[in-house]
């Protein structure tokens, strides 16, 4: 009873550690991130570097009507501006900012509105760090997720990973098998199972060309939509009843995509659950 009892406690102990220590971890992540909204809220904003090729996505994608030439925005130093203006926290936020300042709207209401907007949060200060503090979860995420919903992604890229994936899921259950078999030497069992789980992490980030990162922060992108879903704010219901339209209409892609990304960031840990999701969102 005990040579089955020991390795099924060593099993749950090390699941247990693993998922209280990421959990403290994204709370005293969390907690630092709270703060850093907090002393940075109404300051001038730090003048860091930015990545225009991902920046200006957004805008070049988008149908324009009136909007601001490449050599007026330049002659401009507009890029300066958006260095000095971008307090949003997050490459979203960056790049719809981008985007306003290349496409300015010539409408007295639509100004009146903003105008009002403004007022709204210099009175309800509380409100606009609630709301800036999702957009920062979110942060300034690597890859480019704006040339994954605009161009799509190839299923072919990752069709040749589907079995090898399928295979990993079992690795657990292999090693404790593999333990009442060999003993102590299904240590190297289990020592070559995560090998061939880097390999093919490694294989499928270069054969896909990064964009299982890409799928990772669409995750990412979604739970944010939820959050704001959430969010109630008076002088905000326009645009948040168009969020939660769109989050009955992305629900199925959310919940298929619940675990990818979950750990902020932490794509090695959780390759195997994120290619799985990504193959049933398929």
């Amino acid at each position: 009873m005990n040579e089955i009892l020991v390795p099924v406690l060593i099993v749950v102990a090390i699941f247990g550690f693993t998922y209280i220590y990421v959990y403290l971890s994204e709370q005293k992540y969390l907690k630092y991130l709270r703060e850093k909204v907090n002393d940075e809220f109404g300051k001038v904003a730090k003048e860091n570097e930015i990545d225009l090729k991902r920046i200006e996505m957004l805008f070049e994608s988008s149908e324009k009507e009136i909007f601001i030439d490449n050599i007026t925005h330049k002659d401009l130093n507009m890029d300066d501006v958006l260095r000095k203006l971008d307090h949003t926290g997050s490459i979203l936020g960056t790049q719809y900012l981008y985007k306003t300042l290349r496409m300015p709207v010539f409408n007295r209401e639509h100004h009146k509105r903003q105008s009002g907007i403004r007022n709204y949060f210099l009175d309800n200060v509380d409100e606009a760090k609630n709301i800036k503090f999702e957009f920062a979860r979110l942060g300034n995420i690597k890859g480019n997720l704006l040339e994954l919903i605009v161009n799509g992604m190839d299923y072919e890229l990752f069709k040749k990973f589907k079995l090898p994936v399928y295979i990993l899921t079992f690795s657990i259950p292999i090693v404790i098998v593999s333990y009442f078999i060999l003993g102590i030497r299904a240590f190297f069992i289990a020592l070559i199972l995560m090998l061939i789980n880097t390999g093919v992490s490694r294989q499928m980030k270069k054969a896909t060309e990064g964009k299982i990162e890409d799928l990772s922060n669409l995750s990412r992108v979604l739970n944010l939509g939820a959050s704001i879903g959430k969010v109630k704010c008076e002088v905000l219901e326009t645009e948040l009843n168009r969020v939660m339209e769109l989050n009955k209409k992305l629900r199925f892609l959310r919940k298929s995509s619940k675990t990818i990304g979950a750990n902020m960031g932490t794509l090695e840990m959780n390759m195997i659950s994120e290619m799985i999701d990504i193959f049933t969102m398929m």
